[in-house]
């Protein structure tokens, strides 16, 4: 539905212009993005957001993703998992 879609657009828009904000001081810019498929329709949040955003010019070797979580408990855990190592 739009609502829900709404409030990942925005958290995507925030994170592009974050980035491109980011590589213009030529600074080592990432982007993490989380989630699994809890749905489970062969594609994680994670890949589906990543794919978005390196259509919009984000570059592939700049995003990590987590995509096991299946709820934002484990979106924060996991990631911190990653942040750790």
């Amino acid at each position: 539905t739009v609502v829900s879609a709404m409030p990942t657009f925005s958290r995507a828009h925030e994170a592009i212009r974050l980035y491109f904000q980011c590589k213009k001081q030529q600074k080592i810019c990432d982007i993490f993005v989380t989630g699994g498929d809890p749905a489970k329709n062969g594609t994680s949040e994670a890949e589906a957001m990543a794919t978005s955003l390196t259509e919009m010019g984000v570059d592939s070797k700049d995003i990590y993703m987590e995509m096991k979580s299946k709820n934002t408990y484990q979106n924060a855990k996991f990631t911190a998992e990653m942040l750790q190592s």
